[in-house]
């Protein structure tokens, strides 16, 4: 088991600490930017095609024919039955197309229907054919998205230099393991059942400048196991002990968990 809580007076460092910056880190800006990227291209291709539709499209009567159900199973195994309408429309040789457009409109109902005369079977509904909200939304989506993960990675670069740099200005203190703090967070999936989510710190003590000091590191993922007493090397700037650098701490696997 691991060892109690050392109660004896410290002073205690919370802020400043500079994040190791693990591989996640980038996968996420990573995975975000692609994301950004790709929704950047699809409000243009949509914002293009728009385009095309107000400029060569031709406008013609559709008539609704009948409405079709498509039942799409969700991630909670719940069902949802998703409702469209069959516009049937005759382009300028007389051949028949169908246009798929969601919602139910009432059969036999009226609806003009633009499509593109070197491609007749493309075809949308005549009022949406000079609308760019879909491609504005989804060129801004993109946009911040890409912008978000640039910016994250100029601030994981910069935190990156500054800890190097710390570590080429000092030299390491040894500092030892006094606890190990735990966040837990509990949410609700849709259907009602909980999640709970653990976020682990370990707390290191060390003299500095004949002060005993402690400093906590950035989270933890995972459930750590370790004995308390553990000695890790701890960068810390002696003009301002708030800034200080914590490696993260590889927990032995054994059967003294939390």
């Amino acid at each position: 088991m691991l060892k109690q809580k050392d109660n004896s007076p410290i002073k205690r460092l919370r802020c400043g600490k500079l994040d190791p910056m693990d591989s996640n880190n980038h996968i996420f800006l990573i995975i975000i930017g692609l994301v950004g990227l790709v929704l950047i291209g699809g409000g243009i291709s949509m914002g293009s095609k728009t385009r095309e539709f107000s400029t060569h499209g031709v406008d013609v009567s559709g008539t609704v024919t009948e409405h079709k159900e498509t039942v799409e199973r969700q991630k909670n195994n719940r069902e949802r039955v998703r409702k469209s309408s069959v516009i049937e429309y005759l382009d300028q040789n007389g051949l028949k197309h169908q246009l798929w457009t969601n919602g139910t409109l009432p059969i036999g109902a009226s609806h003009f229907v633009t499509y593109l005369p070197e491609r007749p079977e493309v075809a949308i509904v005549t009022e949406d054919k000079s609308s760019y909200t879909g491609a504005v939304i989804f060129s801004l989506t993109g946009l911040a998205m890409a912008l978000a993960a640039s910016m994250g990675s100029i601030y994981l670069c910069s935190r990156r230099k500054t800890i190097r740099d710390l570590k080429e200005r000092v030299a390491p203190v040894p500092a030892t393991v006094r606890y190990i703090n735990t966040n837990t967070k509990t949410s609700y999936t849709r259907d009602g059942r909980p999640q709970t989510r653990h976020n682990y710190r370990y707390v290191a003590a060390a003299k500095i400048g004949g002060e005993l000091l402690e400093f906590e590191s950035f989270c933890i993922s995972g459930i750590p196991q370790s004995d308390l007493g553990a000695e890790v090397e701890l960068y810390v700037d002696p003009w301002d002990p708030h800034l200080y650098y914590l490696p993260p701490l590889i927990f032995s696997e054994r059967d003294n968990a939390l």
